[in-house]
Order: structure tokens, then C-alpha cells, then sequence
């Protein structure tokens, strides 16, 4: 499985007017593994909209720890109405509504800002996925403090026990 390495900061609410949005994806996911499992199983259903499309995406993940930096990672294309069938019927957890902005910026990089919704509203941060443990890059305004390692603020730890995962965000 391929190694996903990402880095999480607090968003800090700013955006300027010359930030390359490249689109918006509404995503519901939730997961059919419990806390304890070894692998993770999320389902999840998105719809993007950009300039020139909407289009509405389902997706079965696979994640695996190792000990090492981030996740081995698995995505699996799957229909989007079957997506939604398996959040209502098989998800084991919470289910997680959020908006996803996503931005380009820097040398091939891209900063994905997701904002929740519904119990897990105001929380909003940025997630910068990077090719290698100690990648070195230009932080874009928008971020604030990094939470990369913060624990307790995965989605898995959202879903399972979003209000646990609340108050760790306002404490920070």
C-alpha cells in the first residue's frame, strides 16, 4: 500500500483574494472498523464542484499504521450511491460532514482545508500532504499552529467520539 505522509495545522480563518481555489468537495464518511481493529476501513461520499463540474465520487479507504511516519493508504473507486447505502448501513461510527477547500500553492503542493459541520462545527483545519517524512516548504498564511501530532484529532478519533475531539480542539 502506498505511504500517505501529511502534515495538519489550525487554519486561521484568512484566505487572500490571490489563493488559487482549485475546488470544493462535500464529503460524508464514516468508518465500518472499530477503535481497536488494526486496519482502518472508511467509507466515504463526496461531491466536488468546480468551475466547469459537479461531480459525486464513492470511495472504500484502507489504512494501516506501522509505527512509522503516516499511513499506508488504499483507496478504492466505488459507486457513489453505493457509498451512501454503506454510510446508512454498514458505518460502525459517527458520520462526518465537511467541506473540503482545496488550494494549490508552492512547488506541485496542495493545502486541503476541511471545515466540519453539523456536532463537530466550528472545528477547521489544514491538512498539506508532502512526499517524505521531512519535506521542507513555504507554510501559506493561512495556516496557524501545526497539530500533526496532536492526539485525539484524526477523523477516525472525530468520528468515534466527536465531542471528546472538540474539546481537545478548543483547548488548543
Amino acid at each position: 500500500m502506498p505511504r500517505e505522509i501529511e502534515r495538519k495545522y489550525l487554519f486561521n480563518g484568512k484566505l487572500s483574494l490571490d489563493t488559487n481555489i482549485v475546488k470544493r468537495i462535500d464529503i460524508e464518511q464514516g468508518y465500518i472498523s472499530l477503535p481497536d481493529d488494526s486496519l482502518v476501513l472508511r467509507v466515504r461520499r463526496s461531491v466536488t464542484q468546480c468551475t466547469n463540474y459537479t461531480r459525486a465520487d464513492g470511495y472504500l479507504t484502507i489504512k494501516r499504521r506501522d509505527g512509522g511516519p503516516g499511513l499506508f493508504e488504499r483507496e478504492i473507486d466505488i459507486e457513489p450511491d453505493l457509498a451512501k447505502e454503506m454510510l446508512t448501513n454498514e458505518c460502525k461510527s459517527n458520520i462526518i460532514t465537511k467541506r473540503r477547500t482545496v488550494i494549490e500553492f508552492g512547488p506541485r503542493l496542495k493545502a486541503e482545508i476541511d471545515t466540519f459541520k453539523d456536532q463537530l462545527a466550528p472545528i477547521e483545519w489544514v491538512e498539506i500532504e508532502v512526499p517524505t517524512e521531512h519535506y521542507v516548504f513555504d507554510l501559506p498564511a493561512f495556516c496557524g499552529k501545526e497539530i500533526t501530532n496532536a492526539k485525539g484529532l484524526s477523523n477516525f478519533d472525530m468520528a468515534w467520539d466527536p465531542e471528546k475531539t472538540k474539546a481537545i480542539f478548543n483547548g488548543l
